[in-house]
């Protein structure tokens, strides 16, 4: 996740909001839509509403989920999964200033917002209607699935979650409609649906979201050599409704949640089964003639969390480049190129992550990196 201090103002050390409309500016003239991330679910614990509940401010302290003793966050756990178990287990933090337990589902420092609270709504609609007017014309909407809460449940994908992006719709629709609203959850196939709108709300949800299931579909068919697990999440991908679409991609700055297979892998897809952890292993480089050059994130015990690697190390082209061999060049340009046909080949809108037309190795400096 992201932490986010100041939804209005530009990072400084990257500009200002002058640059920020002199870029949109520019890139409207040849064509092209700015998209910004905007996290939904949490802020920074320095973000002005977390300064004022520390200092004792009621009134935005609700702004966030918080509890006075551990009651409720015991309760929750019970059924929560961890998002970083290795580097940020659980999901509350005790915070000296407001003495509370503050609900941090990804890191301590990322308080989770209460949109219970009408005006966190209010808060956060204005904030995407300022950046619409800085000309940001597509929202990447970070952790949709994590925005209500609920005893006795993962806290995901909660009715209340699509209620909220649906209002949001309708805000951006009447203000400023050009405006595209793309869901970031990274959640099996089956649940997507829902975040394009449901019943009566249907397509007046968010116009996009990620194919995550085919992403790591296309993997686990090159590692496994099973083409009837791509086969499988294609004819099984969910019709949509008029005006929204998938968004097909290889890779991107997160991990390859291989979660998102479970039921696939599981058989209950009318498939063979296969193992998510040989497909992890694979890609960690952790089996005998495997040509990928990723790393596990977040994986222990018996569990599969993901795989962290450019697309051109985890297909075999740096494995291939390091060793000097043109002929597994070759072929492991073929497997990159293969994916990124499917992902075009799909209906909706292609995403191309920067670097992989380039064929990007990994960059591991940051091992040296202090920070």
């Amino acid at each position: 996740g992201f932490a986010v201090s100041d939804y209005g103002q530009v990072e400084p050390s990257l500009g200002t909001n002058d640059d920020l409309v002199a870029l949109t500016t520019r890139l409207r003239e040849a064509d092209i839509s700015l998209c910004a991330d905007f996290v939904l679910n949490h802020t920074a614990d320095d973000h002005a509403w977390a300064l004022a509940a520390r200092a004792g401010d009621a009134r935005y302290l609700d702004y966030y989920q918080h509890f006075a003793d551990r009651t409720l966050p015991d309760q929750y756990e019970s059924t929560l999964r961890q998002v970083f178990p290795h580097t940020a287990p659980g999901n509350f933090t005790w915070v000296d200033d407001t003495a509370q337990w503050m609900w941090t589902t990804f890191y301590p420092y990322q308080w989770d917002l209460n949109w219970s609270n009408p005006a966190v709504f209010g808060e956060m609609a204005l904030a995407m209607l300022r950046l619409a007017n800085l000309g940001v014309e597509a929202f990447r909407l970070d952790s949709t699935a994590y925005l209500w809460k609920r005893t006795g449940t993962d806290c995901m994908n909660q009715p209340e979650a699509h209620t909220l992006l649906v209002a949001l719709r309708a805000v951006t629709d009447i203000v400023t409609p050009s405006v595209v609203m793309k869901a970031e959850a990274i959640v099996p196939m089956t649940q997507l649906p829902p975040y394009f709108g449901s019943g009566a709300d249907q397509g007046h949800e968010c116009h996009l979201a990620y194919h995550s299931t085919l992403m790591a579909a296309g993997w686990s068919a090159l590692a496994l050599q099973r083409g009837d697990i791509l086969h499988n999440v294609i004819a099984h991908s969910p019709p949509l409704p008029r005006g929204c679409a998938w968004l097909s991609y290889v890779r991107c700055h997160d991990d390859i949640g291989w979660n998102v297979l479970q039921h696939e892998a599981s058989g209950s897809a009318s498939q063979t089964p296969f193992s998510l952890r040989d497909v992890a292993r694979f890609y960690a480089n952790d089996v005998p003639g495997s040509y990928a050059r990723g790393e596990s994130f977040q994986s222990s015990g018996d569990g599969v969390h993901g795989t962290n690697g450019m697309a051109a190390a985890l297909s075999g082209i740096q494995a291939a480049r390091e060793s000097g061999d043109a002929a597994a060049l070759a072929i492991a340009v073929n497997r990159l190129v293969l994916l990124y046909a499917i992902a075009f080949a799909m209906p909706g809108v292609p995403l191309i992550y920067m670097g992989d037309e380039l064929a990007m190795l990994n960059d591991t400096g940051y091992r040296d990196d202090p920070h």
